[in-house]
């Protein structure tokens, strides 16, 4: 979300749990920040890394946002977070629970416009995601699936267990083109 927010005119950055949302804060905080006498610099590298700062801070927006809560257009437009042309999830797939499952599908329906793509880094290991595939399908969306390089794969001392990751992009089922991702 942060980096989509350097090409983005707005990036949203959601979750339900409290201490994410502080986190999120915390993260944009981080990477938005700069010091006062950068903004007077005249380095080439020091005036993109201050706008490149100030273009993340100003089009990032963090939001509360509970799927089980969002189950219709009205809801959607209450959340104060609009329709979307790209909408990038992590590991949201998580759960072998078919009602998650089902409320994730309806929020990406819900959320993302009649064009736009939903984008996923998910790992094939996690339960449930044979669930959410059918549930897109059901819901008019295609799929395209490209393996995540190895180089980028890892546990990086989190003392998670290996896992292999795909990015898995979805469309609607209306629009045309195959190999999708060439389109973004």
């Amino acid at each position: 979300g942060i980096l989509a927010a350097r090409y983005a005119e707005k990036s949203y950055l959601t979750d339900y749990i409290p201490q994410i949302i502080e986190n999120l804060q915390y993260n944009v905080m981080l990477n938005s920040n700069y010091e006062e006498d950068d903004e007077k610099s005249t380095d080439e590298k020091i005036i993109q890394k201050v706008e490149f700062k100030k273009r993340i801070k100003a089009a990032t927006v963090i939001k509360h946002l509970d799927w089980d809560q969002i189950d219709s257009r009205e809801e959607q437009i209450a959340s104060g977070v609009p329709v979307c042309d790209i909408i990038i999830g992590s590991e949201l797939t998580y759960t072998g629970n078919e009602a998650h499952a089902r409320c994730l599908v309806n929020v990406i329906d819900l959320f993302l416009t009649k064009e736009g793509f939903f984008l996923e880094i998910l790992s094939d290991d996690r339960d449930g995601v044979s669930t959410f595939l059918d549930l897109m399908k059901e819901k008019q969306f295609v799929l395209e699936v490209l393996p995540v390089p190895h180089k980028y794969q890892g546990n990086f001392a989190t003392k998670q267990r290996p896992e292999s990751y795909k990015l898995y992009a979805f469309k609607r089922v209306n629009q045309s083109g195959q190999n999708f991702l060439g389109e973004l």
